[in-house]
């Protein structure tokens, strides 16, 4: 195993950290005080009855939108080095090619390599984490058995240039046609 690729069995989030959002946020501040403000409005100023219940209605809506925007959407994951984001994939593809794909994430050389075909869904995937930097990726592949996915690799992490390399295969694979 190369020196830059370590075992996932070690500490799964040692690399990636949540951080809050501050966009989101603010986002979801504002969509809760415009509701606030709306339901506000329409009970204590005097307006038609049509639009005082709209308002109300619009009102009371984006308070739980905005709550839930606040609560879902409030953190994200970014690589803890270089505070680039983190994106999640998974590419699908058939149980024919496991062994092969297992193996290519054990050795960790993505040059030369053949390509694994990706489906829309299939008995196995690589659940990917990226960072948008491209100095860092998480991988695992999963395999449907017993009515449910199960890991069939543990994850491997690569960095820098291995982690670029393992991006371009990836890419590679997705455009084969």
């Amino acid at each position: 195993m190369d020196t830059n690729t370590k075992n996932i069995e070690q500490d799964s989030c040692s690399h990636i950290i949540k951080k809050q959002d501050i966009t989101n946020v603010l986002i979801s501040i504002i969509i809760v005080a415009v509701g606030l403000l709306l339901t506000c409005h329409s009970i204590f100023f005097n307006t038609g009855d049509n639009l005082k219940f709209a308002l109300i209605i619009i009102g009371v809506c984006f308070i739980p939108v905005g709550i839930f925007l606040w609560i879902l959407k409030s953190k994200r994951m970014i690589y803890e080095k270089t505070g680039s984001g983190i994106k999640s994939l998974k590419y699908y593809f058939s149980r024919d090619e496991l062994n092969f794909a297992q193996n290519l994430l054990e050795n960790g050389k993505f040059e030369n390599e053949k390509k694994v075909t990706f489906i829309d869904t299939g008995n196995s995937y690589f659940e990917i984490l990226m960072s948008k930097d491209g100095n860092f990726v998480s991988v695992q592949i999963f395999e449907f058995s017993t009515l449910a996915y199960e890991p069939a690799t543990p994850k491997y992490y690569y960095f820098d240039n291995q982690a670029l390399k393992f991006i371009e295969y990836i890419q590679c694979c997705r455009n084969k046609v």
